[in-house]
């Protein structure tokens, strides 16, 4: 780093002689405020393998989630408008990318959506389809694809919202998510 010196100190003293510029009057001096942040827990990168503890480990207050007693499911980054939840959890978006994850393994379809995602994501995809089934032919009659998907998604950082799908989408056994804009 260097030392701006006195000439340059000089020069800037010289400046805003010339500008006239003068200090805010007090009664127009805004005070900073500082709120208290609340602690974000930082999302899995890329490579790191989601846990398959309890559901939506990684959500915070940052978050809102929904269940309701029929299994739908809806999660959101506290940024988004409410129109924008309204048409992910109706299905009303363009076509979007599609991956049905039937008949693989937990260790097969994990780096398999998380490809899939980071890829849609990169292309410029705002919404994607994830069909993950219901579990009925699972060992535990529970959808463990499912609870992977769920845990996954909010882990993503460029995924703004998910939500269950529609009947005509795969309803309960399929997710819709909402992809934020590649920059």
């Amino acid at each position: 780093m260097t030392d701006k010196g006195p000439a340059t100190d000089d020069l800037w003293a010289q400046f805003i002689r010339q500008q006239k510029v003068q200090p805010l009057k007090a009664s127009k001096r805004i005070a900073p405020t500082q709120t208290p942040k609340k602690p974000i827990k930082r999302p899995l990168s890329h490579s790191q393998p989601c846990s398959m503890g309890g559901e939506f480990d990684t959500l915070s207050d940052a978050f809102h989630t929904e269940h309701t007693p029929q299994g739908r499911i809806w999660w959101q980054r506290s940024s988004l408008r409410p129109q924008e939840i309204e048409k992910l959890k109706k299905g009303r978006f363009t076509t979007p990318w599609k991956l049905d994850l039937h008949g693989m393994t937990l260790e097969e379809a994990e780096p398999v959506l998380r490809q899939f995602l980071w890829e849609a994501w990169h292309l410029g995809a705002r919404y994607a389809l994830i069909i993950h089934g219901k579990g009925y032919n699972s060992e535990t009659g529970k959808s463990v694809l499912k609870q992977m998907t769920h845990q996954l998604l909010p882990a993503l950082p460029f995924v703004l919202a998910f939500s269950t799908a529609q009947p005509k989408d795969g309803d309960t056994g399929a997710t819709y998510v909402f992809i934020k804009a590649h920059t």
